[in-house]
């Protein structure tokens, strides 16, 4: 079987991925994050807070502090930015969707130490919709899937998919091939 990576393994195709117990003879066929671009408002945003003390630091030398105390701020600084950087990133690593043979999983990290996940079988699945985000979306091919289920199931979401046409069709295949199965 082989493994395609794509987008720094935010759309991974026959995925390796073993996080989820599987069922049976059930095995992922597809595993998504959100687009890889959609990290640049936070990146950018963490390279110009590492460059503040560089254009500002001479406000620094204006505060009675001894050279200790600067460099103390000027570490607990550099701290801050890299906990919001590795914060953010891990955000978008464990916000995960594994479509399977038999099911739809959605893991949502609700911090560092939990996560929030929604399964449902593609029996369940009614309506797989895909819903634009404006141009940069357009320019660089990602959208918002929405699953709607039956009954009382919850319903998924997958944020800034790559590939979103790509995908829909990948899950509406898995869902007939699944209600097929069930009538036959």
């Amino acid at each position: 079987m082989t493994v395609s990576h794509r987008l720094q393994h935010s759309f991974c195709s026959r995925a390796d991925y073993n996080e989820i117990p599987l069922e049976g003879h059930e095995r992922v066929i597809l595993t998504t994050r959100a687009h890889p671009v959609t990290n640049l408002p936070w990146a950018a945003g963490a390279v110009l807070m590492l460059l503040l003390p560089i254009l500002f630091g001479g406000w620094v030398g204006l505060l009675p502090l001894n050279s200790t105390q600067r460099l103390f701020l000027l570490l607990a600084w550099y701290s801050l930015v890299f906990a919001y950087a590795i914060g953010k990133f891990f955000f978008w690593f464990f916000n995960i969707g594994v479509l399977t043979t038999k099911r739809i999983i959605d893991i949502d990290a609700v911090n560092l130490m939990n996560s929030h996940t929604t399964i449902t079988t593609l029996d369940k699945v009614e309506e797989v919709d895909k819903h634009s985000l404006g141009i940069w979306g357009a320019l660089f091919d990602y959208a918002d899937i929405h699953i709607e289920t039956a009954g009382n199931m919850p319903n998924i979401e997958f944020l800034k998919t790559p590939q979103p046409n790509e995908m829909v069709n990948i899950i509406n295949t898995l869902v007939k091939r699944s209600n097929g199965r069930k009538h036959h």
